[in-house]
């Protein structure tokens, strides 16, 4: 061993270098590097791995899906397009008649959307705003469109209410709520 200070050559047990006084370090001996091998992946855990990863991704894109399709503004673009149809059975199903549909069967409605003279005649919409009320309980979707034969662009508001049931036991269900409005209700 030898004095890293003076380089003068000292005893293995000395702790002092004879010839300067350093304090000596005690060299130790290298330690062994454990090596762990990391053995490689089986092919069964690989394929486990990658089906969770797909199914986990099919769910997300799903819901994605899903949720988008059941959304207010999806909602009230539905009740335009059943609206310039002039489908009745779509229009039922999107309305909010409560729990009570003994005097609005479907088949009365249709009926009614049979019997009324008046023709929409939409050429072209979009939706524009989509605002939330009551705590999201509520939405209000603002749509701009045009008629057949004119120019010029009408906006209008459709009412959405969250049931209180949900689709599919994860989804928000979204009603037309007409419960303020007059149209297509007989008092009496």
């Amino acid at each position: 061993m030898y004095c890293e200070e003076c380089g003068a050559k000292c005893k293995k047990d000395e702790l002092f270098c004879a010839e300067c006084g350093a304090p000596l370090q005690k060299e130790e001996p290298p330690k062994k590097e454990k090596k762990t091998e990391k053995k490689p992946m089986s092919k069964g855990k690989k394929r486990a791995c990658i089906l969770i990863a797909f199914v986990v991704a099919a769910l997300v894109i799903a819901y994605c899906i899903l949720n988008n399709q059941l959304s207010p503004k999806t909602i009230a673009k539905n009740f335009v397009d059943a609206i310039a149809s002039g489908d009745s059975d779509k229009l039922y199903k999107y309305l909010d008649l409560g729990d009570d549909q003994t005097f609005t069967s479907k088949k009365i409605f249709a009926e009614l959307m049979d019997g009324e003279d008046q023709e929409v005649d939409i050429e072209n919409y979009k939706v524009t705003n989509v605002t939330y009320g009551d705590g999201n309980l509520s939405a209000s979707v603002t749509i701009a469109y045009t008629s057949k034969g004119s120019s010029s662009e009408k906006t209008t508001t459709i009412p959405l209410i969250k049931s209180k049931n949900k689709k599919w036991l994860v989804f928000d269900e979204w009603k037309i709520n007409f419960s303020g409005t007059n149209s297509m209700v007989v008092k009496d």
